[in-house]
């Protein structure tokens, strides 16, 4: 290939630039979405959300199952679908959205049991009020009940209570976990020197 034919070939680095942004390059919006994404999956709110998202939607699934396929009434299907949801939201904050929590499996589940089974009642006596007596669709009824009882502060609720954040010492460390042995101490500082004798006047 002549020169000249390779110049005809060449693309301007403007094009170059143009090309790597629509190919999600380091400045690119591809790049900055992945980026932003990112940032706000190091949250643990937007882990939480997520969670709890997918756990509705199991919630409703459950639901529905049970009211269309089994004949159950309303109240019982919408407690059976916080059941199936919230065995899901329990092993997916604990695994995924609070992964600093401290404390034993045993105590987590303990208090996400209480915090859910009191939230069970109010949620299922919601559902009843606005589909039995007000009529609304079941699906309806039931998605009110979930951002009125399961929103912002059932998140806070596992946040703070159910899976607090693990201390740290003044080192900065988190503290040794009960039943395994703590670190030997470090050797001891040097003793610190006898002063010189002063010479007698």
């Amino acid at each position: 290939m002549t020169p000249e034919g390779a110049a005809e070939l060449a693309v301007p680095a403007a094009e170059i630039e143009e090309l790597e942004e629509i190919a999600g390059g380091s400045k690119g919006p591809l790049a900055r979405a992945a980026h932003l994404v990112r940032r706000a999956w190091e949250s643990w709110a937007t882990r939480s959300l997520a969670m709890g998202a997918i756990a509705t939607a199991l919630d409703v699934a459950t639901l529905l199952a049970t009211v269309t396929l089994l004949g159950w009434p309303n109240p019982a299907g919408a407690m059976a679908g916080v059941v199936v949801g919230g065995t899901f939201a329990f092993v997916a904050n604990r695994l995924v959205a609070f992964t600093d929590a401290r404390g034993t499996l045993r105590g987590q589940l303990a208090k996400f049991v209480l915090s859910t089974g009191a939230a069970m009642v109010v949620h299922a006596a919601l559902v009843h009020l606005l589909a039995d007596r007000l009529g609304l669709p079941v699906v309806a009824a039931k998605l009110a009940a979930d951002v009125a009882v399961f929103s912002v502060g059932q998140m806070l609720v596992l946040r703070y209570v159910v899976f607090p954040r693990r201390r740290t010492t003044r080192t900065g460390l988190p503290p040794t976990p009960p039943g395994r042995p703590a670190l030997p101490p470090g050797p001891p500082p040097p003793a610190p020197a006898d002063p010189p004798a002063r010479p007698p006047a």
